[in-house]
């Protein structure tokens, strides 16, 4: 894989083990977040966020 990314091996390790690590700590703080809540109550508050936002329109480079 490092070869495939034009990088050395050092560098494609180290950039895996970063990224280890920042999704687990990502991980231990949104289950910090929720341990305490329940599924609705988590999908409530998202779609409380989600009507704050509204609906914008979607520019043409970030359609599929």
């Amino acid at each position: 894989m490092a070869e495939e990314q034009g990088v050395s091996l050092n560098q494609f390790a180290l950039y895996a083990f970063t990224k280890e690590v920042v999704q687990t700590e990502t991980q231990g703080y949104f289950r910090n977040i929720w341990k305490d809540k329940t599924k609705k109550e988590i999908f409530s508050g998202f779609d409380e966020v989600i009507k704050k936002v509204g609906k914008k329109k979607v520019p043409d480079w970030d359609k599929i």
